[in-house]
């Protein structure tokens, strides 16, 4: 019985790991995202 809680819990927090690990990857992404785009657009207003 204490076997099958102990895994029950481990697959919990491992859920919860690669939540937090997605999160961090994507605001990651957005960021990167973000300042590209504004590099983008300063060449262009650059260009013209």
């Amino acid at each position: 019985m204490c076997i099958s809680i102990d895994i029950e819990r481990k697959k919990k927090s491992n859920i919860y790991i690669n939540l937090y690990i997605n999160m961090k990857i994507l605001i990651y992404i957005s960021l990167v995202f973000n300042n590209l785009s504004a590099l983008i657009d300063k060449h262009i207003i650059s260009y013209k």
